[in-house]
């Protein structure tokens, strides 16, 4: 499979740069992996965060948060949180989010917790989404952890 290297800028065009396997944000210099023969059509940053969002929904995630860090740390410009109701559910809705990013090219880095499934974590570069269960969602209680970012729609 062929890649080129297409940015997806805040302003929400994409660009292709390039036979690479990211799309790269300008400001941050981060990447998140896009097959090119998958991308025909433009995609802003905004709409990945939408396609997320409705590929979470889809499954019947609950409690979706987006936070935009990008101005807090360099290597990641969001996170997206997100609980299932059991480690099934959180497989689930995590295939979900693979399968429609994959329609457009988008490729996650790394996929981690996937076999337990009590946490999920899906590395996109720029946006990394966590799926968890409700008590992990708690303990861990990632709003608080990243309470200077911005809560942003998705």
């Amino acid at each position: 499979m062929a890649f080129e290297c297409i940015k997806i800028c805040q302003g929400g065009l994409t660009e292709k740069i390039g036979k690479k396997n990211r799309v790269t944000r300008k400001s941050s210099g981060q990447s998140i992996r896009v097959a090119s023969d998958a991308i025909e059509e433009e995609i802003s940053f905004e709409d990945v965060l939408i396609l997320i969002k409705e590929a979470i929904s889809d499954k019947k995630g609950e409690d979706i948060v987006f936070l935009d860090l990008s101005l807090i740390v360099d290597y990641l410009d969001v996170i997206c949180i997100a609980t299932g109701h059991t480690p099934t559910h959180n497989r689930a809705i995590a295939d979900s989010v693979t399968e429609k990013l994959a329609e457009y090219g988008i490729i996650s880095d790394s996929l981690q917790g996937y076999s337990d499934g009590s946490w999920i974590l899906l590395d996109y570069g720029l946006i990394v989404v966590h799926i968890m269960l409700p008590h992990i969602r708690v303990f861990y209680d990632l709003e608080e952890l990243w309470a200077e970012g911005e809560r942003v729609d998705g």
